[in-house]
């Protein structure tokens, strides 16, 4: 009689883990680089706005707010 392999052994599943962390050493910082990237892209979008937003309120008031 002959027993089936089932499962997978514990040097496989440690040859993933370090596969995955490997790679995950170089996905990690390329995510946080795009996180800053977007998250400076949204402030220089709502200054711009605000910047705009100053102007029409100068332009319809005559100067620029002072709070």
């Amino acid at each position: 009689m002959q027993l089936h392999k089932q499962g997978f052994s514990l040097v496989e599943i440690m040859v993933v883990m370090v596969i995955l962390g490997f790679l995950a050493t170089l996905i990690v910082p390329r995510i946080n680089t795009y996180m800053e990237r977007q998250r400076d892209e949204r402030a220089r979008i709502m200054l711009n706005q605000l910047k705009s937003s100053i102007a029409m309120y100068s332009a319809d008031v005559g100067h620029a707010p002072t709070r």
